[in-house]
């Protein structure tokens, strides 16, 4: 399957920063590792099953602060969340009907749905996809990780993606050592296959 990302990068250029999502994507992408290949949206990539021809035209990066750049930046954000929230959904009805042994054995439960105006008189919890679904929500990288920071770690939620657009100045108290305050962030969009 194929999913977009973005790679969050500080740069001083637009070049620069596509050379270091590359450098990034790299380490996400192969043999046991979250995707299985990436597309750029570079003329050079150009495929015509994936980047431009799946999802459209997009710059190849685009300043975080520009527009574009912060519509895509906080479309990619809203699905990490969402896909945060469906798994943590899912993990909680099966707490409420799997036991320990369940989940052990691998032995499915149907229970009658609380909602009377359901369509659906029961749900069925297969205890494969109970654990499936706790993988998900605890997913570093990967499939349910939609945005990834200048070092490759998928940010998981707002305190990691704020941390990112402030230029990580929790960390550097003295400005004059921060090295990425002359830098502007950008957002280098890619298509992955999982």
């Amino acid at each position: 399957m194929h999913m977009l990302i973005g790679v969050l990068v500080f740069s001083k250029t637009e070049e620069k920063a596509i050379k270091k999502a590359r450098d990034i994507v790299d380490n996400l992408t192969g043999d046991d590792k979250p995707f299985d290949y990436s597309t750029f949206f570079t003329p050079e990539e150009d495929s015509p099953s994936s980047g431009a021809s799946r999802y459209g035209n997009r710059k190849p990066a685009m300043l975080v602060d520009s527009l574009e750049g912060r519509e895509l930046t906080e479309k990619l954000l809203g699905y990490t969340k969402q896909e945060l929230f469906e798994n943590l959904e899912k993990v909680r009805s099966g707490l409420l009907v799997l036991t320990s042994e369940d989940v052990w054995s691998n032995t499915s439960k149907t229970e009658r749905s609380s909602n009377p105006a359901s369509k659906e008189n029961h749900i069925e919890y297969e205890p494969g996809m109970f654990r499936y679904y706790c993988r998900e929500v605890g997913q570093y990288k990967g499939s349910s990780i939609f945005l990834y920071d200048q070092d490759g770690e998928g940010i998981r939620d707002q305190q990691h993606y704020d941390n990112v657009i402030a230029k990580w100045e929790l960390l550097y108290k003295d400005e004059s050592e921060n090295p990425y305050k002359d830098l502007d962030l950008y957002i280098v969009p890619v298509d992955v296959h999982f």
